[in-house]
Parts: C-alpha cells; structure tokens; sequence
C-alpha cells in the first residue's frame, strides 16, 4: 500500500482518520455535553493538552474556530479556556505557516482558493504589524491567514508572536460568550459581546482608514474566528 508522498496528502489522511474516529464516538453517545464535561473535570491535566492539540489540528484542516472557542469557554471557564484555546490556535496556525512553505504557492492555493492572493504580500510588506493587525481584528479569515503568510518572507517567530499576541483578546471574548452562554445577562457575557463588537467596529474602521494600496489585504471574512482569533 502506498501512502501521498506530499504533506498535504498525509494531512488528508490523517484527518480522514480523525472524522472516522469521531463519527464513531458521536454513534455512541460518547461526545455529549454532559459526558465531555465529566471527562474534563477527571482529567484536569490530560483534558487542557488534548483540547489543545485538536484544537491545533482542526486550525491547520481551515475548521473555522469560533465554535471552537466558544466550546472553550464552556468547558474550562473564561481564564484557562482562553489559555488553552490561544496556545492551540497558536500551534495550530505555526504549523499550517511550516506546511504552506512547504508546499508552495500551488499546492496551498489549491486547498484555499483565491482569497489568499494579495494578503501574503501585504504581510511581507507590514511584518509584525500587519500579523498583529489582522489576528486583533475578528474580520480576516484566520486559517487561511495562517497558510498566506507562510508563503511570505516573514519569520516563524514573528508570525507566532504576532499570533500569539493578536489572537487573545478576540479570542478573550468568543471564549467569554461560552464561559457565559448558561447566564446570557451576566456581567461577563455582556463585555464579552461588547469586546467583540468593539474590535469588529474598530476593523472596519481602520479599513476604510486605510490607503488604496492596501486594498488586497481586504479579505471577506468566512469566520471571526479569525477569531481565534480568535482562534
């Protein structure tokens, strides 16, 4: 039997695995809510680092992450559920950074489409700034930032950095949302929502601020997880 000699194939494989393997657990009955939050709660440890790392995988197959941050919330509270969900986006979106330069222009514009033209020169000519930029506002598509800038000149560390840093106040509150979805009048979950609007309205603000030459990193949003970063 041979296996794809190419990244993306493997990657193809792998999550075909991973869909197989939940598709039999939700038959079940081993994925409902009840039943997740008691495995949490038995497993304070274990539970944070496998969220963790699906949450990383799910980021590099372009799984939209705002469910995934609201899930979060409700499962491990608005502080560790920020925590946990920052670092797998994070690793989650260093990784898709590592296989798009791998692969190449080709292979990645292949899995994404079209919308990741013009955002990876954008990047180039912003660094830092413009990785920051697009992870605080919740109005990029954040996978598919993650596979652009891997094919631009910026470093690994920065692109993390940037990640890291932008993601978690956007991310802060998607998580708040479902930290508070059983108290949606509560205090938290009122500034959890108001944080998001805030930052999506400042997004559109400063894009229209924006000079022309900046008009290819204007990219219609698939998910606020860019959200996540929003993660």
């Amino acid at each position: 039997m041979r296996f794809p000699a190419s990244p993306l194939g493997r990657l193809l494989i792998v999550a075909s695995a991973l869909a197989a393997v939940l598709a039999l657990l939700a038959g079940q009955d081993l994925l409902s809510p009840s039943r997740i939050r008691m495995l949490v709660e038995n497993a304070p440890v274990a539970a944070p680092v496998v969220f963790v790392l699906l949450y990383a995988l799910l980021t590099v197959l372009l799984v939209p992450g705002g469910v995934r941050s609201l899930v979060a919330g409700a499962l491990f509270g608005p502080l560790w559920g920020t925590v946990v969900t920052v670092i797998g986006a994070t690793i989650g979106a260093s990784a898709a950074f590592l296989i798009a330069r791998a692969v190449g222009r080709d292979h990645v514009e292949r899995v994404t489409g079209p919308r990741i033209a013009g955002i990876d020169a954008w990047i180039t000519d912003r660094g830092l700034g413009a990785v920051l930029f697009v992870r605080l506002v919740p109005l990029f598509p954040f996978n598919i930032v993650n596979y652009a800038a891997g094919l631009t000149g910026l470093r690994l560390r920065t692109f993390a950095l940037g990640t890291l840093l932008g993601a978690t106040p956007g991310t802060a509150a998607y998580v708040g949302l479902g930290a508070g979805l059983d108290a949606p009048g509560s205090r938290g979950f009122l500034a959890s929502a108001a944080l998001l609007v805030g930052l999506t309205l400042a997004g559109v603000i400063a894009l229209r601020l924006a000079s022309p030459r900046d008009d290819g990193a204007r990219v219609e949003a698939d998910d606020p997880d860019g959200t996540a970063g929003r993660a």
